[in-house]
């Protein structure tokens, strides 16, 4: 896509040296026909980095990602060419950063190498959004109850995923395929939802992924609602969200491959979490079993959801965020299924919880009509 950028005298301008030379200043004046150049931003253009070619860029079609050894084979035309990446190539993936790991059979890619390298200077590649991938997120921490535990990572783990979603996972980047719910009051949060459902057609792939508080009517047979932000306890079907509603809701709608993901058990002191039912035992409680919806819940009977301050994020949204990045698309597809999907998260948690030595939480997965 071409850009326009408005170069100040305070953009620093360099020349990307080829083998074993050094970057030098350059001017606007070195950008030749054939030259890529990288553009690095913060709110303004900050600096401008021109790659000058030997030979036209080369552009073709990923056929194989070799990341051990530093390999990609890329199919020009009819034939196959094996292309070295070493630690000075520079990857991109839809303009922006990447590892060499994020990058998949099919990306469209354009390839440059300087005069004297062996190996690519700079890797761009392309990857187009599929239409039929849809997301709804939802995002409770900021409750006006102080009496329920603080949740300080939920607005960073919803941000995270939609971000993966739509970088790695090919979701397109619009508000009607990506929307995200972040501390909405009940009333608003349930039409939101439901307007969001109703444009979901028979064609596509939903993802739903649910964060925040959820507790249990204190009594036997209670249900379970989602704290929203006007929460208040003994009054929970009037300032909650029930979750058989979200669930009900979610299995009616016309897509034929539909996830829920529940991430609303914490662990914690707090009072209020002894009526927050595991993840488990929410998905088991629902008074109508889902018909045509998987789910896969952030930890099993009796276990808790933990949290990583270093990363700033609950661990079982950092391994979802993680698994959508194409860790978890172990075929090398480009489709991450549901079994997929809980294998790799289940791993990551395990070995998350044995670094941080905390107990374990190991997600569950229920299949439509269990």
């Amino acid at each position: 896509m071409p850009t326009i950028a408005a170069v100040k005298e305070s953009v620093t301008i360099s020349v990307l040296g080829s083998g074993a030379a050094p970057t030098s200043t350059g001017t606007l004046s070195d950008i030749k026909p054939d030259s890529l150049v990288i553009l690095e931003r913060d709110v303004d253009l900050v600096s401008l980095a021109i790659v000058p070619s030997a030979e036209p860029p080369r552009r073709g079609v990923l056929q194989d990602v070799r990341s051990g050894s530093g390999q990609i084979t890329l199919k020009i035309k009819d034939r196959n060419v094996t292309i070295t990446v070493s630690e000075r190539t520079r990857l991109f993936l839809n303009s922006e950063p990447c590892q060499l790991s994020d990058l998949q059979p099919g990306d469209s890619a354009r390839v440059l190498s300087a005069a004297g390298d062996k190996s690519a200077r700079v890797i761009a590649v392309v990857r187009r959004s599929l239409n039929r991938r849809w997301v709804l997120l939802v995002g409770n921490q900021r409750y006006a109850n102080r009496s329920l535990t603080p949740l300080p990572y939920v607005g960073y783990d919803v941000r995270l995923l939609a971000k993966n979603l739509i970088r790695f996972y090919r979701l397109p980047d619009d508000d009607v395929h990506v929307r995200l719910l972040l501390d909405f009051p009940r009333t608003e949060l349930k039409q939101a939802i439901s307007q969001f459902l109703e444009q979901v057609t028979d064609r596509t792939e939903l993802f739903v992924y649910v964060a925040g508080h959820a507790y249990k009517e204190d009594r036997e047979d209670g249900r379970i609602f989602l704290a929203t932000r006007g929460f208040e306890w003994e009054k929970e079907a009037e300032t909650g969200l029930s979750l058989d509603w979200l669930a009900q809701a979610v299995d009616a709608c016309q897509s034929p491959e539909k996830l829920l993901l529940l991430d609303c058990t914490h662990a914690g002191d707090g009072r209020d979490l002894a009526q927050q039912p595991d993840a488990a035992a929410m998905i088991k409680s629902l008074a109508s079993p889902l018909e045509s919806t998987f789910a896969i819940g952030s930890c099993s009977a009796g276990q808790r959801g933990w949290s990583d301050s270093q990363r700033r994020h609950g661990l079982f949204a950092w391994q979802l965020a993680r698994g959508f990045r194409g860790a978890a698309n172990t075929n090398g597809d480009g489709h991450i299924d549901n079994q997929e999907l809980f294998t790799f998260v289940r791993d990551g948690l395990r070995q998350d919880t044995e670094r941080l030595d905390v107990s374990a939480q190991v997600p569950c997965l229920v299949a439509p009509g269990r």
